[in-house]
């Protein structure tokens, strides 16, 4: 309630093993995927004892639901602003700017950083999700965002807010019809051959390989030197490029240590 514990985000998508997700063994969010790409795990509750549970009322998830409050808004509104930066970041190169799913991924776990406490505590007190105890004056909202800078470079009339909202009405759950629900357990039936079928027409693809270790080291430092040639650049950056390339060294240094640990045995 009050913003402190956000948990990882789930995404949900229809490939079990989309190519992007190769050679990659820590995603940036939680991943499953079905048929339809919708959430279907609350659909089953199990037996409480000691805990009742109340179901909200038809039509009325606007309201009482907190993440309808302005959470999921907000969420959307930095993920949308993060889409039209990776556009302008690429406006002068010949190739279109591609965002294959990872790169989503990538950009929503970044926007959720974004999203603040006071936002998700905000949003729970227009819920009325409040302790009686608590007395306190709801802070001004930090959802009073501004504008994404640059958008009207992107050549459209549309309102941002236009933009963040445009799929507000996807649907993203539903009831399971018959046909659904045996669709469902055919494809659970099926979901290891589907894979080692799905893993083997990516097999046939270009390889996407993995940056080495060096290559890793002289990129960071090229950003430093970047960073270095903007004024009012806030130490942070520098900070979390340190610890990046902290990682990518220690990494390097213990694979070396593997790969040599053989030299320490002597032969009978």
């Amino acid at each position: 309630m009050d913003g402190s514990e956000k948990l990882p985000l789930l995404v949900i998508g229809k490939s079990a093993n989309p190519r992007c997700f190769k050679n990659v063994r820590t995603k940036p969010v939680e991943y499953e995927a079905n048929k339809k790409a919708w959430m279907t795990a609350h659909n089953n509750i199990p037996l409480l004892q000691n805990v009742k549970v109340f179901f909200f009322p038809p039509n009325m998830t606007s309201v009482v639901q907190p993440m309808n409050q302005g959470v999921i808004r907000n969420l959307k509104h930095f993920y949308r602003g993060l889409v039209v930066q990776k556009i302008l970041s690429g406006i002068d190169t010949e190739e279109m700017v591609k965002i294959d799913l990872l790169d989503a991924c990538r950009m929503i776990q970044n926007a959720w950083q974004k999203v603040t406490c006071d936002t998700v505590a905000n949003c729970f007190r227009k819920a009325g999700f409040v302790h009686q105890r608590d007395e306190s004056q709801p802070q001004q909202d930090s959802e009073d965002i501004t504008p994404v800078e640059y958008w009207e470079d992107v050549g459209h009339d549309l309102p941002y807010e236009t933009f963040v909202s445009f799929d507000d009405s996807l649907a993203v759950c539903g009831e399971l019809t018959d046909e659904d629900i045996l669709a469902e357990v055919r494809n659970k039936k099926a979901k290891n051959a589907s894979s080692d079928e799905e893993e083997e027409n990516q097999s046939k693809l270009p390889e996407i390989s993995l940056p080495t270790s060096t290559e890793a080291i002289f990129h960071f430092r090229e950003l430093k030197r970047f960073i270095e040639g903007h004024q009012n650049v806030h130490g942070s950056l520098f900070d979390a490029l340190n610890k990046l390339e902290d990682f990518t060294v220690t990494q390097k240094i213990n694979k070396k240590k593997q790969t040599k640990i053989t030299s320490h045995l002597i032969k009978a």
